[in-house]
């Protein structure tokens, strides 16, 4: 009997799960070269090292923040999941050169969908790192928090939550 109540306990599992919004390599947020980012301030996630410059929709949700230089938005989902998508490190700085944005404010996206476009080449050029944070500002109301390690591509599961 009790092994059934377990199983039974496995089944109503809830599971959400992020794509990677891009292309390249996963780093720990507590690698990354930022205070405010690695100490989980901004809330908790993963980093990509990118390596193609197209950031995608991780999920399925409204553009809740858009920068107007492009570096950053804000998407949240039906379920309440508020994602910050943060391309560089001080990136803010660039004041939008070598940012290309394809999305508007309120705008509802699908996952997959072209949010932003950057050139890494110039970012580096400037001296900024590409490095772009995936932050789920709000992850304490969706239970465990599992991540991807190594390489990812677009659309490969990134995250995951379950509660």
């Amino acid at each position: 009997m009790k092994l059934l109540h377990q199983l039974l306990l496995q089944t109503n599992i809830k599971k959400i799960t992020i794509s990677s919004p891009l292309t390249g390599e996963i780093v720990p947020l507590t690698n990354v070269k930022d205070e405010v980012f690695s100490s989980g301030a901004m809330g908790n996630g993963i980093a990509i090292m990118p390596i193609k410059g197209e950031l995608y929709a991780p999920i399925d949700g409204k553009i809740t923040a858009l920068y107007p230089s492009g570096h950053a938005l804000g998407i949240t989902s039906k379920s309440g999941m508020e994602i910050i998508l943060h391309i560089g490190i001080d990136t803010v700085e660039l004041n939008g050169e070598g940012f290309i944005i394809h999305v508007k404010s309120n705008q509802f996206v699908k996952r997959g969908d072209l949010l932003i476009s950057f050139n890494i080449e110039r970012i580096k050029s400037k001296g900024y790192s590409p490095i772009t944070m995936v932050l789920v500002v709000n992850s304490d109301k969706f239970g465990t928090q599992y991540s991807a390690d190594g390489n990812v591509f677009v659309g490969n599961t990134l995250l995951w939550y379950e509660s």
